[in-house]
């Protein structure tokens, strides 16, 4: 999952520390001509040095603070307080009096070049460090040794007796020349000092694309975590943090999703896998926001201390922990929220469409063909829409996803992949079976029956339908997936699958529900006849392609017809329940049947045949 809760936040304002010209930094509650605070990226608010006190002090006055990390300054704050004037102002205090004019006017060009200058080798960020632990004199030789920004951080080193050195990264044994002669002390506070001006900054490539950031491990990031808000899943942990904003370029985007441009969402997997990273990071920049709003939109990607990170804009929280925590009465029964939901469940399977045929994709050579493989209600994020008080639904976490070319994308078996809890298709039982793009329109058809569940009656209705269709399973334990398995002869050899009877009742009882609308009903038999359907030979569940135009042509009446969405219809009437299909079992499905298989109940009645093997591979091109 890559959504935690938290909702919509003002730009934050950071805490900045005052100290006097000596001793370490001390956190405090700064009074209001003290406090500097950012909206967005604009520096406007800081105040600037009237008062000429000293540089270092300056610079420590306005050092961002998070409890529990070290002190930092972005770049673009380093730079707004230190400008021409400011150094020249600091290079005239009396304490420098034994630098010469002249090499004073040349510092000032060198750390502050002039307008319309440019060079490669800038010295803004050795001149800030070098202020702060008094160390000014010794500019002269980083410049002659050419030990710029570009050259940091610099490495530690210990010499032939055991003295510090400091030493360029690409030469970690040959001590440099320029800081030779200081104290031990001072060798250390440079190296400690330089992180706080290195820390990254965070953006887009120039076509919008993720850039990947790779981080030193002594790296200040440059955000704190809020507290309570860490959500773990089953192959990482999500937590929410608040960036600087001037450490990032995300704010334009930010602000076309109507977010806050200070509260990101950070992913952590639990392995260090790279080939894991890779894959999902593939499928995170090929299948997001910027080709379908109903798609998470990936921000970047960084590795600190050999583990990699996925950086996401801040959702309110997940569907689930919305529908059974932060909205459990079941929503008004009025136009908008009707016209939300249709809207919300024709974005979501065109989404799903976006991935299973990436039409932005296919100018490529070879066409790919993607499927997600891991729908449920926690790997949808709510946003805050702008355009309603409800929520837009977004998918995410593509950790189980994959991109096939046009002759393989079906290939992966049902048995090697785990299936999503409750929501497991019964190909992952089948001998045959496969992962394919009809895998996700179960899987998504399970969610929307929850959904339509929670629109009509809460939590409350959805944990009655949870407690019904949680049944005994084939393991001989109870759960709550949305088919069954049977015997279809007494030796207990062969097997016939079927939606649960306790499924369609449910549809059935929702049919009958006061407010049950021809919206409502229209839903259903979508769910019922063409996404929660199982696989047979002359039968398949339609493409989400095909469903996407009929929910957008459900969602137009919806919005241009009240009486479709709202009047309520019920219907009373017997449930039709879903074929039984024969099917062989595979492998794993043996496996687990063990010794329950002869108690399993008996099949009476027909049954119809099972897509063959060939059939199932095959199955996504179809």
């Amino acid at each position: 999952m890559t959504g935690v809760s938290g909702g919509t936040a003002t730009h934050p304002e950071f805490v900045v520390t005052v100290t006097d010209t000596d001793g370490p930094a001390k956190p405090h509650s700064p009074s209001p001509n003290e406090r500097s605070t950012f909206n967005g990226n604009d520096t406007s608010l800081l105040p600037s040095n009237k008062g000429n006190i000293p540089l270092r002090r300056f610079l420590r006055q306005h050092e961002i603070s998070h409890h529990g990390q070290r002190h930092y300054w972005t770049d673009k704050l380093i730079r707004h307080l230190m400008t021409r004037e400011q150094v020249e102002n600091e290079l005239s205090r009396s304490e420098y009096n034994k630098i010469k004019d002249q090499a004073k006017k040349a510092y000032v060009d060198i750390v502050c070049p002039p307008e319309g200058s440019s060079t490669s080798e800038t010295y803004f960020k050795i001149f800030a460090i070098l202020v702060l632990i008094e160390q000014v004199e010794a500019f002269d030789g980083f410049v002659r040794d050419r030990v710029c920004d570009q050259s940091l951080p610099l490495v530690p080193m210990k010499g032939p007796c055991g003295e510090e050195e400091l030493c360029l990264e690409a030469n970690p044994e040959s001590p440099l020349n320029c800081c030779t002669k200081w104290k031990d002390s001072d060798k250390i506070a440079f190296e400690r000092t330089q992180w706080g001006v290195l820390t990254p900054y965070f953006d887009l490539k120039k076509d919008g694309s993720c850039k990947e950031f790779d981080l030193r491990p002594d790296t200040i990031l440059p955000w704190k975590v809020l507290p309570g808000d860490v959500m773990s899943g089953a192959y990482g942990d999500v937590y929410r943090v608040e960036i600087h904003p001037t450490s990032h370029g995300f704010s334009q985007v930010l602000r076309g999703m109507k977010l806050s441009e200070s509260i990101l969402a950070i992913k952590k997997p639990h392995k260090k896998n790279e080939d894991h990273f890779r894959r999902e990071f593939e499928h995170l920049q090929r299948f997001s926001g910027r080709q379908n709003p109903h798609l998470v939109t990936t921000l970047g990607a960084f590795k600190f201390q050999d583990r990699w990170n996925f950086i996401f804009p801040s959702a309110d929280y997940d569907l689930d922990t919305y529908m059974s925590e932060k909205h459990p009465a079941p929503p008004p029964w009025e136009w908008d929220t009707v016209c939300w939901a249709s809207e919300q469940l024709h974005g979501l399977m065109g989404a799903l469409d976006t991935i299973h045929n990436p039409v932005h994709l296919h100018h490529n050579p070879v066409k790919l063909y993607g499927r997600h493989g891991d729908l449920k209600l926690d790997n949808v994020l709510c946003f805050q829409s702008s355009a309603t008080k409800w929520k837009m639904l977004v998918i995410t976490d593509f950790g189980h996803s994959a991109s096939h070319r046009d002759t393989s994308r079906s290939n992966i078996p049902g048995k090697e992949v785990p299936g999503v809890p409750g929501y497991r298709p019964p190909e992952c039982d089948i001998e045959g079976g496969t992962v394919s793009r009809a895998f996700d329109i179960w899987t998504l058809g399970c969610l929307f029956l929850e959904f339509v569940t929670w629109l009509l009656g809460g939590k409350e209705l959805v944990e009655w339908f949870n407690e019904k269709r949680t049944t005994l399973f084939y393991t001989g334990i109870k759960n709550n997936v949305f088919y069954q398995l049977r015997r279809a002869d007494e030796g207990g050899t062969t097997y016939v699958v079927q939606v649960k009877p306790e499924v369609t009742e449910w549809i059935g009882n929702l049919r009958n529900h006061q407010n049950c609308s021809r919206f409502i009903h229209d839903i259903l038999s979508l769910i019922e006849m063409e996404m929660i359907v199982v696989l047979e030979a002359n039968r398949q569940r339609s493409s989400s392609g095909m469903l996407q135009m009929r929910l957008q042509e459900i969602r137009q009446r919806c919005e241009n017809d009240k009486a479709y969405a709202l009047n309520g219809c019920p219907e009373l009437k017997g449930p039709e329940y879903g074929p039984a299909v024969e099917v062989t079992l595979n492998e794993m499905a043996r496996h687990l049947i063990g010794d329950y298989g002869s108690a399993l109940p008996l099949h009476e009645g027909l049954a119809n045949r099972a897509m063959s093997e060939m059939q199932l591979r095959d199955l996504g091109d179809s």
